[in-house]
């Protein structure tokens, strides 16, 4: 045998795959429970301390938007979510981030790539089991660096990617960040060649390219909090006649982009709970709301109640992505 081919990295954890673990053999990025499996990653989610008090923090705080700043794409990655159609807000709130994001950074690709598995990664945990929205921004990448590879249409996404690096370094930078393959003495009268992209050529933008990379960036963020889904209950008319309670309400999105009540899940609602010997005469105890869009309000509705003085009459609206409100009425 005059030579043989070997991966280059370490197998930490023996799965057959190099590079792609943190030391100990634990990749934070994919050590999440969302289709987790024991036999093709064997640490349990969430049993590293970092990740787990993330995700702690997540689920406490009841956080709406979670954003990855991550990648070299250099642009918005987002989920393929598993309930398919289930969720008809969610292609419109997909776009209208994408659209935020291309604008505020002058990027003219709006076209976001998907993460393709959700399994053990942290981006579609948060959007599917702790109802965040959750985005990846990767503020550098071949587009940016003014290379986006588009004319690359044989190969894959990541092949697609790596000619637009290449590109760069080539016709861009003169050859720089790229090292031509050359031998080495390895020891034990062993040689190996090595050569390729120099440590971080594609992660991290020189220096003089920062400005360009950061650019927006902070108005996006500060735009898609102001612009995510607040739910509001306005009631609209409070009569009592009698030893009954006359009730009129709807449900209002204060927010820019949609928010989901579609079926099945089982708690996205517009519920009316009582107390204090309350009994309601009119009216469902429980009503299925449609998406709401930016700033769009439900049919109001009508409820009848005898309502002891003292007695409290409560409402709840309950979204698919998470998003809710309760609001306690008396008269």
């Amino acid at each position: 045998v005059r030579y043989i081919r070997v991966p280059e990295g370490r197998d930490d954890d023996g799965d057959g795959r190099f590079n792609e673990d943190a030391p100990g053999g634990v990749s934070f990025a994919s050590h999440f429970p969302i289709g987790w499996n024991a036999a093709s990653a064997p640490v349990r989610p969430l049993s590293e301390a970092v990740p787990r008090a993330l995700a702690d923090l997540v689920i406490e705080e009841e956080v709406d938007v979670a954003l990855f700043f991550e990648g070299d794409h250099g642009g918005l990655r987002f989920t393929e979510r598993r309930d398919g159609n289930r969720n008809p807000g969610w292609n419109r709130t997909r776009d209208e981030v994408a659209k935020l994001f291309a604008d505020k950074t002058c990027r003219a690709d709006s076209e976001s790539p998907r993460v393709e598995s959700l399994d053990g990664h942290a981006l579609g945990w948060m959007d599917t089991d702790a109802k965040a929205l959750a985005f990846e921004v990767a503020v550098w990448g071949p587009s940016v660096a003014g290379a986006d590879g588009r004319h690359v249409t044989n190969g894959t996404t990541e092949r697609v990617g790596e000619e637009a690096w290449r590109l760069w370094i080539d016709e861009v930078r003169g050859g720089e960040g790229y090292v031509e393959w050359h031998p080495t003495d390895i020891g034990s009268g062993r040689v190996a060649l090595i050569g390729g992209f120099e440590p971080r050529t594609c992660n991290d933008p020189p220096e003089e390219l920062l400005p360009v990379a950061l650019r927006g960036i902070d108005e996006f963020v500060t735009e898609l909090i102001d612009v995510i889904p607040r739910l509001d209950i306005e009631v609209t008319e409070l009569t009592r006649h009698g030893d009954c309670v006359e009730l009129r309400a709807r449900v209002v999105n204060r927010g820019g982009l949609p928010v989901d009540f579609a079926r099945p899940c089982e708690d996205a609602e517009f519920t009316v709970q009582l107390s204090g010997g309350g009994e309601l005469i009119a009216g469902a105890t429980r009503l299925e709301l449609p998406t709401l869009l930016g700033g769009e309000a439900t049919a109001v509705h009508t409820w009848l109640v005898r309502l002891p003085e003292g007695g409290t009459i409560t409402l709840r609206a309950q979204a698919t992505s998470g998003h809710g409100v309760e609001r306690e009425v008396r008269r």
